[in-house]
C-alpha cells in the first residue's frame, strides 16, 4: 500500500507566512481599486452630460440650456453686488430636468462616489447635502451657471479672471464637474483636491485646483 507524503509542518508554516504576506499587500489596493473604478463610471457619466449639453444647443439656437444645479437654485448665498442674482438663479429649473430629453437615464446624472457636500465659504454660501447630492436632487454634478445667466452660445469661450484676462478656448472652458471636491480621495485642502470635469468642447478629464480655477472661475462677457 502507497502512503501520500504528508506536509512537514515548516512546509506548512512557509505556505501560511506567504499567504499572509500577499494578503498584505493585496487588500490595501482592493479599496483604491474599486474608488477607481467608481471615478472612471462617475467621469463617463459626467461625459454623457455633456453630449446632451451638446445636443440640446443643436435645437435652441446654439444657446446653452438655461437651467442651474441644485447648489445654485437652492444654496444659500449673499451678493451684495448683485441683489438680483439670488432671484434669478432660484428661478430656473434644473439642469437635469432640462436635460431629460437628450439624457433620460436618472442613473447617468449619479457619480458613484457622490458623498454629499459640506460648502461653506468666505463669501457667505451655504450648501450641504446629505447623503448625497444624487439622493437629494437627482443630480450629482454642478453645471456652470453663467453659461444661463449670460446666455452663451456653443462652445463656449471665456477670458480668465487673472491679470492676463486671456482667452481660452472650449477645450478648456468648463461646463460641469463634480458636485465636491472631496469625493476622489483628495479634501478640502486645496494641495490634495480634484474633480472630473467636463469642458465645452465635450472631454472630460480630471483637473486640481489650478485646472478648476483657470476653466470655471471666468469671464464669459468677453
Amino acid at each position: 500500500m502507497k502512503y501520500r507524503r504528508a506536509f512537514t509542518l515548516i512546509e506548512v508554516l512557509t505556505t501560511v507566512s506567504l499567504i499572509a504576506i500577499l494578503a498584505a499587500i493585496l487588500f490595501p489596493v482592493f479599496p483604491q481599486t474599486k474608488v477607481a473604478a467608481k471615478s472612471v463610471v462617475c467621469a463617463s457619466n459626467l461625459g454623457q452630460a455633456s453630449k446632451a449639453i451638446l445636443m440640446y444647443g443643436t435645437d435652441y439656437d446654439e444657446l446653452y440650456p438655461a437651467a442651474v444645479s441644485a447648489a445654485d437654485k437652492y444654496g444659500s448665498f449673499d451678493n451684495s453686488s448683485d441683489p438680483t442674482l439670488k432671484n434669478r438663479l432660484h428661478a430656473l429649473p434644473l439642469i437635469n430636468d432640462v436635460l431629460a430629453p437628450y439624457a433620460p437615464a436618472k442613473e447617468l446624472w449619479h457619480c458613484p462616489l457622490d458623498a454629499g457636500t459640506k460648502v461653506s465659504d468666505t463669501r457667505g454660501f451655504e450648501f450641504v447635502t446629505q447623503p448625497s447630492l444624487y439622493a437629494e436632487y437627482g443630480n450629482s454634478y454642478t453645471y456652470q451657471a453663467e453659461l444661463a445667466l449670460e446666455s452663451v452660445h456653443v462652445p463656449a469661450v471665456a477670458h480668465t479672471v487673472d491679470d492676463s484676462h486671456k482667452e481660452i478656448g472650449p477645450s478648456e472652458v468648463i461646463v460641469m464637474l463634480d458636485g465636491d471636491r472631496s469625493w476622489h480621495g483628495g479634501s478640502e485642502n486645496t494641495d490634495t483636491a480634484r474633480w472630473n470635469a467636463a469642458f465645452a468642447d465635450g472631454h472630460v478629464k480630471s483637473v486640481r485646483f489650478q485646472g478648476f480655477i483657470t476653466g470655471w472661475i471666468v469671464d464669459f462677457g468677453g
